[in-house]
């Protein structure tokens, strides 16, 4: 009996027959598949202005809304005494992250026609900041 069971054992424990899978060619298992996406937006400051007052760095706060998106650029937009910010992040949803949203700081560096009063926006995921700031 015991002659029988050794035989059995070990055909059951024996790897299965492998099979030849297609592979996929290396470009499309190297692709990541990203899109741009906006993020949420918590405030809007003046971070500096330079010393001939015609460009000024704004510091953007806000949070993505998880590790799976990288900040990449803000979109400047300047239409007469509005200015528009709109910061973006990649998102690669190949990537498994956690539901936590990630703090992030941007900077925007904004060429102004003239010092005055100007409406800044921030346009962000679900909502925009709204500021009327001095630029000097």
């Amino acid at each position: 009996m015991n002659y029988l069971l050794i035989p059995l054992l070990m055909l059951a424990c024996a790897a299965p027959a492998s099979r030849d899978i297609p592979k996929q060619n290396e470009d499309e298992e190297n692709r990541k598949i990203t899109s741009f996406e906006k993020v949420y937006v918590s405030s809007v400051e003046i971070d500096r202005v330079t010393s001939n007052g015609n460009t000024v760095v704004f510091r953007i706060t806000g949070n993505l809304p998880n590790p799976a998106y990288e900040l990449d650029v803000v979109d400047v937009e300047v239409d007469g005494t509005t200015i528009t910010l709109t910061p973006m992040a990649l998102f690669d949803p190949n990537v498994m992250a956690v539901q936590v949203l990630t703090p992030f700081t941007a900077s925007a560096t904004v060429k102004i026609p003239s010092a005055g009063e100007y409406t800044v926006v921030v346009a962000g995921r679900g909502k925009n900041l709204s500021r009327t700031m001095h630029l000097p």
